[in-house]
């Protein structure tokens, strides 16, 4: 009996896995199954119908795009699905239109959004998009934000097993953008085009983006790949980039449902730029963000799992990224000025400096925060360098989150390191540095450790004689 219920749950499981669970995939049925959305108090004009003249049957969906809508979701083909959240699941489909180069978007929505862009010929041509499913009861839908005809069959949407991939694939565009998606957001002012060229830094080819118009927002223009990471994991990135100008700016962004950025100054030559992070969740995708008019060159890409042992206490503790993972405040009438000076730092291009003009009411009320992981009871160091433009100007050190751990420090006018050796009452606490005294104040090269336990020596005995 037991093995009769095994064998029936393996087929069930194989059933799933295998099924279009795509209702009148091949619209021989009409539109029954699908829904559409034409806002037309946005604007947007089209008509949805069925043709004779199918991929492989005898039936194609036909959309003809007159007038667009003020957003990219104004004019849709859709329908529901039963997926599983944090199942795999393979979109294959046959499209073509009547202008090469028209583009549509295929996305899968709920309170998420998971979408590709693909661009078409006049030719039926097979289009893929693989998804893990961010939720349960998924729909699927098709957006047109381009005028033209579109002729759409064959849509497969089936559960399978994920593959095995690399974390990133196709760093170096040696396969064109395969692996990457291309997004330009059709219902903004956004122009700009993506381009394989023959100028990679080590191999033969790189991407280059051309930006001619921006967005409304810094992402309505970017190239993305979804990989493969795990919650909780450290992954290293690691690129080379260039630009036409000096000082341009682009954007890394790891995102899914969360969002972490950092952006790069690039020069005219290539430099490598490295962007490290913990995955706030699994299957994040690489976004490259260009905001800037110009032309982008970027290549090398390559993604690394690390050991998170390795990842400083507290991050940027050297500020060359500026205040990423500090937060400065003032408050009760207090007025400082924060800046990160290149003016003779510590150690790397930067060091934290803060100007006090007025003291609050409070010793805390001009100060200098970070968060970092503690566990209660275990004991940690932490080292800094600091100075001031009046020797003997205070500055406090204090570990907190509803307790309170402070030392104070009187500091001189050369850089002198200092120590904080403390017990963590709680865990996941903070480090706030308090500005004491109107002055100029230098901070660089902030660490936090903890401390392994050191063997206590057994005293000997003594033998009675």
């Amino acid at each position: 009996m037991k093995k009769s219920l095994v064998l029936v749950a393996s087929l069930i499981s194989m059933i799933c896995t295998g099924q279009n669970i795509a209702n009148n995939s091949s619209f021989e049925e009409g539109m029954n199954g699908w829904d559409q959305n034409i806002d037309v108090n946005s604007g947007a004009k089209a008509k949805f119908i069925v043709t004779n003249s199918g991929h492989t049957d005898s039936s194609a969906l036909q959309a003809n795009v007159e007038g667009l809508g003020q957003n990219a979701w104004d004019i849709m083909l859709m329908q529901n699905l039963n997926t599983v959240k944090d199942k795999y699941y393979e979109l294959t489909l046959h499209a073509k239109a009547a202008t090469v180069g028209s583009k549509m978007r295929l996305q899968f929505q709920n309170t998420t959004y998971t979408s590709k862009d693909v661009e078409l010929t006049t030719e039926w041509a097979e289009y893929n998009f693989a998804i893990v499913a961010k939720e349960n009861n998924l729909q699927f839908v098709i957006q047109f934000f381009e005028k033209g005809t579109f002729d759409v069959d064959n849509i497969n949407i089936v559960q399978k097993e994920k593959p095995a991939k690399a974390l990133l694939e196709n760093g170096g565009f040696e396969a064109g953008i395969e692996a990457w998606n291309e997004y330009i957001d059709g219902g903004s002012t956004a122009e700009a085009n993506f381009d394989i060229v023959n100028v990679g830094h080590t191999g033969s080819k790189a991407l280059q983006a051309n930006v001619k118009e921006l967005g409304k927002n810094p992402w309505d223009i970017a190239m993305i790949q979804q990989l493969g990471t795990v919650k909780g994991e450290l992954y290293e990135l690691k690129l080379h980039a260039k630009a036409n100008t000096a000082g341009k700016k682009m954007r890394l962004q790891f995102q899914n449902t969360t969002y972490t950025s950092q952006d790069l100054e690039l020069t005219t030559d290539w430099a490598e730029y490295t962007f490290t992070t913990v995955a706030k969740e699994d299957d994040l995708q690489i976004a490259v963000q260009f905001f800037e008019k110009g032309t982008f060159t970027v290549d090398d890409f390559k993604i690394i799992k690390k050991d998170i042992s390795s990842l400083p206490l507290i991050q940027n503790g050297g500020f060359e990224k500026g205040d990423a993972g500090w937060i400065n405040t003032k408050d009760n009438g207090a007025n400082a000025i924060f800046s990160y000076s290149e003016d003779n730092p510590r150690e790397g291009k930067k060091s934290l400096l803060c100007l006090v003009l007025v003291n609050g009411k409070n010793p805390w009320d001009v100060q200098s925060i970070a968060s970092f992981p503690t566990e209660r009871y275990k004991k940690y160091r932490l080292t800094f360098y600091a100075k001031s433009n009046t020797a003997g100007t205070k500055l406090k050190a204090q570990i907190q989150k509803t307790t309170y751990t402070p030392k104070d420090f009187t500091l001189t006018t050369d850089w002198q390191k200092y120590e904080f050796t403390f017990s963590a009452k709680e865990n996941d606490m903070q480090m706030a540095f308090h500005y004491l005294e109107t002055g100029l104040y230098y901070i660089d090269d902030v660490k936090m450790e903890k401390l392994s336990k050191s063997k206590k020596k057994k005293k000997k005995k003594k033998k009675n004689k």
